[in-house]
């Protein structure tokens, strides 16, 4: 049986935009190809989400079987913090993942998160610290022809309040394979841990690591 509270947050899901709903389904679906491949039992692992945004859509689905799930953003909604096996970190992903201590993760996910960040570098180094050794790191960023398909068809056509150009206007960088695997590689990360591949109808990378055993 569905709680209250599960029913308001599905209420207020349903007010969302279109575009915000599809873009939800689309990251949990290459969630969950991802997760299949690891062959993870949710059910023993810790999950933190960079950038889980106010309503924490993702940690809410995901807090239903994994052991636990932390969410990481400037704001996020109070009403989470009562959640079971919901832990909340407010702030400045830059600033405040280097206070979380190492090999906490079992599983890392940042979605649409880094073309946001001043220095994707030096972020991803703190990433792959809190990773513990087998762990999993997702992420996923706008491609080229996904800046394009954003300024010429979600905001002239999907973007009745404005908020989408909000966002827009502070991308910092947009990705090609080539560019996401260097900045990987430059984090720590080794080669042959890296997968990544067009998502999202071409319109994001995403990378999927799997941090080696014998890593630091």
């Amino acid at each position: 049986m569905k709680s209250g509270r599960d029913t308001v947050w599905e209420l207020a899901f349903n007010k969302q935009p279109l575009f915000e709903k599809l873009k939800f389904f689309l990251m949990q679906h290459s969630l969950k190809k991802m997760m299949a491949k690891s062959k993870k039992d949710l059910n023993c692992i810790d999950i933190l989400d960079v950038g889980c945004g106010y309503h924490g859509n993702m940690l809410r689905a995901l807090s239903k079987s994994a052991r636990s799930v932390t969410g990481l953003d400037f704001n996020i909604d109070e009403e989470l913090f009562s959640r079971d096996r919901i832990n909340s970190i407010v702030g400045d992903a830059e600033k405040v993942l280097c206070n979380v201590p190492e090999q906490s993760f079992d599983v890392v996910y940042m979605l649409s998160v880094l073309e946001h960040v001043n220095d994707p570098v030096k972020l991803l180094k703190e990433v792959r610290r809190v990773l513990r050794p087998t762990g999993v790191f997702f992420v996923n960023s706008p491609s080229w022809f996904g800046k394009f398909i954003l300024e010429r068809v979600v905001l002239p056509y999907f973007d009745g309040s404005g908020s989408y150009k909000i966002q827009v206007d502070t991308h910092k960088r947009y990705f090609s394979n080539s560019s996401l695997w260097q900045v990987l590689i430059d984090s720590g990360f080794v080669s042959s841990e890296v997968k990544i591949a067009k998502a999202n109808f071409f319109c994001s990378v995403s990378a999927c690591i799997t941090k080696r055993n014998d890593a630091a």
